[in-house]
């Protein structure tokens, strides 16, 4: 399909249009490059990554899972205080996922802050050993 007849499929699909996300996600399935906004997003994720590291890009995405369980979680308390059900029901199930979610995020965190730490203890370690060493070969 070029990207003509795909614009014409697209005409109606005002989502599509605004955020590109369900088009992204179909070529991602089949196999095929981005187009349009998801090409341009890419690009903009990849020079992230190369500026940032993975995890810098990790803990920004964390930050902002984090900001949005806690609008959603504002979101399920004034819907209970409202008594508004329906839009508390919709607003818990998003709050549950987005929860999990969050969580995992800050996980990975945690762990690439251990890592880190590790890394950097295993260098003063070496530092340390060559220092003695040549210490040592002076004192002879």
């Amino acid at each position: 399909m070029n990207q003509d007849e795909q614009a014409e499929r697209m005409k109606g699909n005002q989502s599509a249009v605004k955020h590109g996300a369900e088009g992204a996600l179909r070529r991602r399935n089949e196999g095929k490059p981005f187009i349009g906004l998801a090409a341009e997003e890419e690009k903009a994720v990849l020079a992230d990554l190369q500026e940032m590291g993975i995890a810098e890009l990790v803990k920004r995405d964390a930050i902002r899972l984090q900001t949005i369980t806690n609008l959603y979680y504002a979101a399920v308390q004034k819907a209970a205080e409202t008594g508004d059900i329906m839009a508390f029901d919709r607003y818990v199930a998003r709050l549950g996922w987005l929860a999990g979610v969050t969580l995992r995020a800050w996980q990975q965190v945690t762990n690439d802050q251990k890592d880190a730490a590790k890394s950097a203890a295993g260098i003063v370690d070496v530092m340390t050993a060559i220092r003695k060493a040549r210490d040592d070969k002076r004192d002879k």
